[in-house]
Protein backbone atom coordinates (compact mmCIF):
# COMPACT_ATOMS: atom_id res chain seq x y z
CA UNK A 1 0.00 0.00 0.00
CA UNK A 2 3.15 2.23 0.74
CA UNK A 3 4.43 1.52 -2.28
CA UNK A 4 1.09 2.49 -4.23
CA UNK A 5 0.93 5.76 -2.46
CA UNK A 6 4.31 6.88 -3.11
CA UNK A 7 3.85 5.65 -6.67
CA UNK A 8 0.20 8.21 -6.70
CA UNK A 9 2.48 10.74 -4.88
CA UNK A 10 4.74 11.00 -7.92
CA UNK A 11 2.07 10.58 -10.60
CA UNK A 12 0.72 13.56 -9.30
CA UNK A 13 3.91 15.66 -8.11
CA UNK A 14 4.84 14.97 -11.93
CA UNK A 15 1.42 16.01 -13.21
CA UNK A 16 0.95 19.13 -11.22
CA UNK A 17 4.89 20.11 -12.45
CA UNK A 18 3.79 19.43 -16.31
CA UNK A 19 0.99 21.35 -15.71
CA UNK A 20 2.90 24.25 -14.60
CA UNK A 21 5.31 24.44 -17.16
CA UNK A 22 2.61 24.19 -19.36
CA UNK A 23 1.18 27.47 -18.29
CA UNK A 24 4.70 28.92 -18.39
CA UNK A 25 5.17 28.01 -22.08
CA UNK A 26 1.65 30.03 -22.54
CA UNK A 27 2.44 33.09 -20.82
CA UNK A 28 5.71 33.32 -22.37
CA UNK A 29 4.07 32.90 -25.94
CA UNK A 30 1.43 35.19 -25.14
CA UNK A 31 3.91 37.85 -24.45
CA UNK A 32 6.34 36.70 -27.12
CA UNK A 33 3.64 37.09 -29.22
CA UNK A 34 2.85 40.96 -28.26
CA UNK A 35 6.44 41.65 -28.46
CA UNK A 36 6.69 40.37 -32.13
CA UNK A 37 3.51 42.07 -33.00
CA UNK A 38 5.37 45.53 -31.62
CA UNK A 39 2.40 46.09 -29.03
CA UNK A 40 3.70 49.37 -27.21
CA UNK A 41 5.64 48.41 -24.38
CA UNK A 42 3.69 49.60 -21.62
CA UNK A 43 0.50 47.60 -22.22
CA UNK A 44 3.49 44.72 -22.87
CA UNK A 45 4.62 45.61 -19.25
CA UNK A 46 1.45 45.28 -18.10
CA UNK A 47 0.59 42.22 -19.58
CA UNK A 48 3.83 40.37 -18.14
CA UNK A 49 2.66 42.19 -14.63
CA UNK A 50 -0.01 40.40 -14.76
CA UNK A 51 1.45 37.07 -15.71
CA UNK A 52 3.20 36.96 -13.16
CA UNK A 53 0.83 37.24 -10.41
CA UNK A 54 -1.03 34.78 -12.73
CA UNK A 55 1.77 31.70 -13.20
CA UNK A 56 2.94 32.11 -9.44
CA UNK A 57 -0.24 32.80 -7.84
CA UNK A 58 0.43 35.87 -5.99
CA UNK A 59 -1.34 38.87 -5.15
CA UNK A 60 1.00 41.31 -7.25
CA UNK A 61 3.16 41.53 -10.27
CA UNK A 62 5.76 44.05 -10.59
CA UNK A 63 8.09 45.43 -13.26
CA UNK A 64 10.31 48.43 -11.90
CA UNK A 65 12.85 50.54 -13.54
CA UNK A 66 15.91 51.77 -12.25
CA UNK A 67 17.09 55.41 -12.95
CA UNK A 68 20.10 57.02 -12.79
CA UNK A 69 19.37 59.20 -9.55
CA UNK A 70 19.73 55.68 -7.81
CA UNK A 71 15.78 55.47 -7.22
CA UNK A 72 13.36 52.91 -8.51
CA UNK A 73 10.25 53.90 -10.26
CA UNK A 74 6.72 51.24 -10.90
CA UNK A 75 6.43 50.99 -14.88
CA UNK A 76 3.90 48.19 -14.46
CA UNK A 77 1.90 46.44 -12.14
CA UNK A 78 -1.07 43.79 -11.62
CA UNK A 79 -2.72 42.87 -8.34
CA UNK A 80 -3.56 44.23 -4.86
CA UNK A 81 -0.45 45.92 -3.83
CA UNK A 82 -0.79 47.98 -6.97
CA UNK A 83 -2.74 50.96 -5.11
CA UNK A 84 0.84 51.18 -2.74
CA UNK A 85 2.62 50.85 -5.70
CA UNK A 86 0.75 52.99 -8.61
CA UNK A 87 2.54 53.21 -12.11
CA UNK A 88 5.04 55.99 -11.91
CA UNK A 89 5.55 56.00 -7.98
CA UNK A 90 9.18 56.06 -7.23
CA UNK A 91 11.46 55.65 -3.96
CA UNK A 92 15.03 55.57 -3.46
CA UNK A 93 17.10 52.32 -3.52
CA UNK A 94 19.26 53.13 -0.13
CA UNK A 95 16.70 50.43 1.90
CA UNK A 96 16.11 47.29 2.06
CA UNK A 97 13.48 46.52 -0.50
CA UNK A 98 13.42 44.09 -3.05
CA UNK A 99 14.17 46.03 -5.44
CA UNK A 100 17.39 47.60 -3.66
CA UNK A 101 18.04 44.74 -2.70
CA UNK A 102 18.50 43.19 -6.68
CA UNK A 103 19.95 47.12 -7.54
CA UNK A 104 22.88 46.14 -5.06
CA UNK A 105 23.95 42.30 -5.73
CA UNK A 106 22.00 42.23 -10.02
CA UNK A 107 21.37 38.72 -8.81
CA UNK A 108 17.86 37.27 -8.48
CA UNK A 109 16.79 37.23 -4.52
CA UNK A 110 13.54 37.07 -1.86
CA UNK A 111 12.27 38.59 1.15
CA UNK A 112 10.43 36.35 3.51
CA UNK A 113 9.05 38.38 6.19
CA UNK A 114 5.83 37.85 8.77
CA UNK A 115 3.43 39.81 6.30
CA UNK A 116 4.73 39.10 2.51
CA UNK A 117 7.10 37.42 0.58
CA UNK A 118 8.71 38.58 -2.49
CA UNK A 119 11.31 37.78 -5.03
CA UNK A 120 12.96 39.38 -7.90
CA UNK A 121 14.86 39.24 -11.01
CA UNK A 122 16.91 41.29 -12.56
CA UNK A 123 15.94 43.02 -16.22
CA UNK A 124 19.51 43.38 -17.71
CA UNK A 125 19.73 44.60 -21.53
CA UNK A 126 22.80 44.44 -23.38
CA UNK A 127 25.31 44.76 -20.20
CA UNK A 128 23.07 47.56 -18.14
CA UNK A 129 20.98 46.50 -14.97
CA UNK A 130 18.08 47.94 -16.63
CA UNK A 131 15.34 46.68 -13.47
CA UNK A 132 14.02 44.38 -11.39
CA UNK A 133 10.77 42.07 -12.43
CA UNK A 134 8.95 41.15 -8.85
CA UNK A 135 6.53 38.75 -7.17
CA UNK A 136 4.52 39.96 -3.97
CA UNK A 137 2.63 37.16 -2.31
CA UNK A 138 0.59 38.72 0.69
CA UNK A 139 0.83 36.49 3.92
CA UNK A 140 -2.28 35.98 5.76
CA UNK A 141 -1.98 37.23 9.92
CA UNK A 142 -0.12 34.94 12.14
CA UNK A 143 -3.85 34.65 14.63
CA UNK A 144 -5.26 33.56 11.15
CA UNK A 145 -3.39 30.50 10.20
CA UNK A 146 -0.46 28.94 11.90
CA UNK A 147 3.01 29.39 10.09
CA UNK A 148 2.66 25.98 8.81
CA UNK A 149 -0.15 27.02 6.66
CA UNK A 150 0.82 30.69 5.66
CA UNK A 151 2.04 29.77 2.16
CA UNK A 152 5.04 31.73 0.92
CA UNK A 153 6.50 31.51 -2.95
CA UNK A 154 7.88 28.60 -3.89
CA UNK A 155 11.61 27.57 -4.09
CA UNK A 156 11.75 28.12 -7.70
CA UNK A 157 9.85 31.89 -8.45
CA UNK A 158 13.03 33.22 -8.96
CA UNK A 159 14.30 30.67 -11.95
CA UNK A 160 10.42 31.15 -13.09
CA UNK A 161 10.31 34.97 -13.27
CA UNK A 162 13.95 34.80 -15.26
CA UNK A 163 12.31 34.05 -17.94
CA UNK A 164 9.80 36.73 -18.06
CA UNK A 165 12.68 39.03 -17.37
CA UNK A 166 14.73 37.86 -20.64
CA UNK A 167 11.31 38.82 -22.30
CA UNK A 168 10.70 42.09 -20.83
CA UNK A 169 14.70 43.24 -21.84
CA UNK A 170 13.97 41.87 -25.37
CA UNK A 171 10.62 44.13 -25.52
CA UNK A 172 12.54 46.82 -23.77
CA UNK A 173 15.01 46.89 -27.00
CA UNK A 174 12.97 46.36 -29.47
CA UNK A 175 11.00 49.43 -28.26
CA UNK A 176 14.21 51.32 -28.19
CA UNK A 177 14.88 50.28 -31.40
CA UNK A 178 11.51 51.58 -32.89
CA UNK A 179 11.92 54.62 -31.18
CA UNK A 180 15.37 55.11 -32.68
CA UNK A 181 14.09 54.27 -36.08
CA UNK A 182 11.37 56.53 -36.06
CA UNK A 183 13.45 59.45 -34.49
CA UNK A 184 16.04 58.77 -37.54
CA UNK A 185 12.72 58.95 -40.27
CA UNK A 186 11.60 62.03 -38.58
CA UNK A 187 15.22 63.86 -39.28
CA UNK A 188 15.00 62.49 -42.61
CA UNK A 189 11.89 63.41 -43.55
CA UNK A 190 12.93 66.80 -41.87
CA UNK A 191 15.66 67.76 -43.96
CA UNK A 192 13.75 66.41 -46.89
CA UNK A 193 11.39 69.23 -46.20
CA UNK A 194 14.23 71.81 -45.56
CA UNK A 195 16.02 71.03 -48.95
CA UNK A 196 12.69 71.82 -50.80
CA UNK A 197 11.62 74.66 -49.24
CA UNK A 198 15.49 76.32 -49.50
CA UNK A 199 14.71 75.49 -53.19
CA UNK A 200 11.62 76.67 -53.45
CA UNK A 201 13.15 79.76 -51.87
CA UNK A 202 15.83 79.60 -54.14
CA UNK A 203 13.68 79.36 -57.57
CA UNK A 204 11.20 82.12 -56.28
CA UNK A 205 14.31 84.59 -55.24
CA UNK A 206 15.94 83.50 -58.95
CA UNK A 207 13.04 83.90 -60.95
CA UNK A 208 12.33 87.22 -59.03
CA UNK A 209 15.92 88.71 -59.42
CA UNK A 210 15.51 87.98 -63.12
CA UNK A 211 11.77 89.42 -63.60
CA UNK A 212 13.39 92.97 -62.02
CA UNK A 213 16.57 92.79 -64.16
CA UNK A 214 14.72 92.64 -67.45
CA UNK A 215 11.91 95.06 -66.12
CA UNK A 216 14.62 97.52 -66.01
CA UNK A 217 16.57 96.08 -69.31
CA UNK A 218 12.82 97.00 -71.13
Amino acid sequence: VSEIARTVEMLTEQQHLLEQLLDEQAALRRIATLVAQGVAPDKILTCVAEEIARILHVDTGLVIRFEPDATATVVANFGTAAVRNPVNSKWPLDGDSIAARVWRSGRPTRVDERAFSSVGTPIVIGDRLWGVAAAVAQLPLENALPPAQRTKLPADAEKRLANLADLIATAISNADARAQLTASRARVVAAADEARRRIERELHDGIQHRLVSLALVL
